[in-house]
């Protein structure tokens, strides 16, 4: 940059700097609490995509301050609930956003689904906001401002979405059974259980129009008039553009895993459930993921059965009163992850033990700020499992079959989340006492959460502050703790 280039961008600094003073003030004072995306979606010609819908689901914080993650946006945690729309004959929708994704951390993205009958579903992260967050330092704003004059910086108005038409597909089973009444299939493309992705009216196929040009991973599924699943092998398919993918496969007889936990665990078993999740044997990384997931209860006898599987790797955990599941052999050990134990479901029906080590027991008495006993709070670990080195969820919560999502097709999986197991989490009674009966030993943290009170921050600030408290737990035995909480409002997380 030369000498005039600086004299230049200095003036119009000095000028910048009374129209950065008003339109502070003009947003503090006008700038809706609750801010609107605008989203058009059009198809790959431009044209207006009416009667699509956009449904936000998690929030991406600016990431000014070391701030970075991807929160999941509830209606119970933000004070916009992530409701769906649908486009307008224009194509474009208006999506409400919470300013920030916690506490007085701004949001800067929000995640998005995007579905119409005739195009193939989509996800996007949404640029909602560039600007600067709150508190920003001078220089930061100024760079901003400036930048934006010379067309450098700042996210478009409208925020565009491409669809694209999918490729025909048809699935057939490669020989009529006539004791097969009803076909499935299952896909590695994204949104394969939604209600449109698979059409099933014509008999003896499955045809979809939702797949991009492109490898996908494709498995048959049939019901007999037994009630009992088939499954033809799953099979990397090349699916071409403007052609029609037919594909025949063969439909085999399930599998049957039947099994007991260890007898570590004292009978009658108490609450007892295991989860499994299968895929294609020998996949890789590099390989389209194609899940089966299911779960059933524990009998008192430690005892449990599941039929209806397909042939794979088969990954399993389980859960019980004052157990857990042992973690699968060669993984490294964490305080929050969790490894399944490893089986291969082949020809046969299999049986296995699931070996078990036990939990612990936590009680956490909740002061508030004035040394007052706190009713109300809750007390939560999160204990994860990793599913395939790929993705991972609270332990033992996935409490839903795949075969659900065959079945009763759903536009998305809200009524398939599971439920958190009881005795990772506790409320405060009248006494301030939490109790987390189940707890694994290895964890060493937990969260606190009251409507007026949290956890004081610990950390230097940004990305490195938490609200978290340590503790030590040995397994099979009691630990007790205390915490004093401070008003949600004093010390707020910010990005500076």
């Amino acid at each position: 940059m030369d000498v005039s280039d600086r004299h230049r961008r200095f003036k119009r600094l000095l000028v910048l700097i009374p129209v950065l003073a008003v339109a502070i003030i003009l947003v503090a004072v006008l700038l809706p609490r609750n801010p609107i995306a605008v989203i058009e979606v059009v198809d790959a010609g431009g044209k207006p995509i009416p009667g699509a819908t956009v449904k936000p689901y998690a929030l991406r914080p600016k990431p000014a301050g070391g701030q970075s993650g991807h929160y999941v946006w509830t209606k119970d945690r933000h004070d916009v609930s992530p409701e769906p729309v649908v486009t307008n004959e224009a194509g474009i929708v208006n999506v409400p956003y919470p300013m920030f994704v916690v506490e007085r951390v701004e949001t800067g993205k929000i995640t998005v689904s995007i579905k119409h009958p005739e195009y193939i579903s989509d996800t996007r992260d949404i640029v909602v906001s560039t600007s600067p967050p709150r508190g920003a330092p001078w220089r930061v704003l100024m760079n901003f401002i400036i930048n934006r004059t010379d067309g450098e910086a700042g996210a478009t108005q409208t925020n565009r979405i491409v669809l694209k038409r999918g490729e025909l597909v048809i699935l057939k089973p490669s020989e009529t059974l006539e004791s097969v009444t009803e076909l499935y299939a299952q896909t590695s493309s994204e949104g394969w259980h939604d209600n449109d992705f698979w059409d099933r009216s014509q008999p003896g196929v499955v045809v979809s129009r939702k797949h991009a040009p492109g490898v996908h991973t494709v498995r048959l599924i049939g019901l007999n008039e037994d009630n009992e699943l088939m499954f033809s092998e799953t099979l990397n398919i090349t699916i071409k553009h403007c052609v029609t993918n037919s594909v025949s496969l063969a439909l085999k007889p399930s599998r049957t895993v039947r099994g007991k936990l260890s007898e570590d665990v004292p009978r009658p078993v108490v609450n007892g459930r295991v989860v499994v999740n299968i895929v294609p044997a020998g996949r890789t990384s590099r390989d389209p993921i194609l899940r089966w997931h299911a779960w059933t209860s524990v009998n008192d006898d430690g005892s449990f059965e599941m039929p209806s599987l397909p042939a794979g790797d088969l990954e399993v955990i389980a859960l019980c009163n004052g157990f857990i599941s042992v973690d699968g052999p060669g993984q490294r050990q964490s305080s929050v992850i969790r490894y399944p134990q490893k089986h291969t479901i082949g020809a046969n029906d299999l049986d296995i033990v699931i070996d078990m080590e036990p939990t612990a027991r936590l009680e956490v008495t909740v002061f508030d700020d004035n040394g007052r006993l706190l009713e109300g709070a809750r007390v939560s670990t999160w204990p994860n499992v990793c599913w395939h080195n790929y993705g991972s969820t609270i332990f033992c919560s996935s409490i839903y079959k795949s075969v659900d999502l065959l079945r009763q097709p759903h536009e998305d999986q809200d009524d398939f989340l599971g439920d958190i197991p009881a005795g990772f989490f506790g409320i405060s009674d009248a006494n301030g006492v939490a109790v987390l009966s189940n707890v694994p030993a290895r964890q060493t943290s937990f969260a606190v959460e009251h409507k007026d009170y949290v956890l004081p921050k610990f950390g230097i600030g940004g990305a490195a502050a938490r609200r978290q408290a340590s503790m030590v737990l040995e397994p099979g035995a009691l630990t007790r703790t205390t915490v004093v909480l401070e008003p949600r409002d004093k010390d707020p997380q910010r990005h500076y």
